[in-house]
């Protein structure tokens, strides 16, 4: 049996049923987001995102190719971010070896998948980056996408395998795939907000 999990990238921890993604000001849990301006702690929580878990690493959108990693500072590209300090792994598992296609992560309203998550924009980037140096370039995202519902999702990289290293490129069979994924919110309206993720892909 396939399974999708959702992991801490960096700690390692599952972000298990009941739980989210909670993404709040720099001032910590429970701290209000800016209009306009993008998270500056992540969090696990429970799904009323009451109830703070493990803290995230966070990435913050500074502009369309560059990412502040925590709160403040002049950032850095993308291609530079490592594996290890993004936001989530997202790791699917199978029995056997296969390969993964047309893989991609949807933000929706939590109802409609074509639909956008209202009031806030969405932004993903995939990173592949196995080192843990920063002055080091990968080979992933170079700029953010804005994630509105299925026709707006963040495509992944195909069969990337374990740790996303991905030795023979999409030719990579493995039993399990990891990708890598920075995500940045930015309120436009007032108010707390709910929205989902959804992961697709296609194995062989």
């Amino acid at each position: 049996m396939s399974t999708i999990n959702v992991y801490v990238a960096e700690t390692d921890v599952k972000i298990d049923i009941g739980e989210a993604l909670g993404f709040y000001g720099g001032a910590g849990f429970g701290s209000p987001l800016s209009l306009n301006e993008a998270n500056g702690r992540t969090f696990i929580t429970d799904v009323a995102g009451t109830i703070a878990k493990e803290e995230c690493d966070n990435c913050r959108k500074n502009s369309s190719s560059g990412v502040i990693i925590g709160q403040t500072g002049d950032g850095i590209s993308l291609l530079n971010l490592p594996n290890y300090l993004t936001t989530i792994n997202l790791r699917f598992t199978h029995p056997t070896a296969v390969l993964i296609q047309n893989a991609r992560l949807i933000a929706f309203d939590g109802t409609t998948l074509t639909a956008a998550p209202t009031g806030l924009n969405i932004y993903g980037a995939e990173t592949i980056h196995t080192s843990r140096l920063q002055t080091n370039t990968g080979t992933g995202d170079s700029t953010w996408t804005l994630m509105e519902g299925s026709s707006s999702s963040l495509n992944l990289v195909d069969s990337p395998g374990i740790s996303g290293i991905s030795p023979l490129g999409p030719a990579s069979a493995d039993t399990r795939h990891d990708w890598y994924v920075a995500l940045s919110v930015i309120p436009t309206i007032p108010g707390d907000r709910n929205f989902s993720f959804r992961a697709d892909l296609e194995y062989i």
